[in-house]
């Protein structure tokens, strides 16, 4: 699921979240480990924009593994 990006179940917000995220300077993404890995409805940005990604323990290694590969920092709490 990370060739889809991040996505969210709200199509009303997901504009504008990607919007922000583009113009930011540092995006950082607070997420339980439950959302890794699922795609929703709507798409609300690309992995290229995030920066870094703050979880729980519970996160699949081999997905935070990947998250790695792409230059954005896993902190599992």
């Amino acid at each position: 699921a990370l060739n889809e990006g991040l996505t969210t179940t709200e199509p009303s917000e997901a504009f504008t979240k990607e919007l922000v995220m583009k113009r930011a300077r540092e995006v950082v993404l607070l997420a339980d480990s439950s959302k890794a890995g699922k795609v929703s409805f709507a798409r609300a940005g690309s992995l290229e924009h995030l920066h870094t990604v703050i979880t729980d323990a519970g996160i699949n290694p081999k997905f935070a593994k990947e998250l790695t590969k792409k230059g954005i920092k896993v902190i599992k709490t």
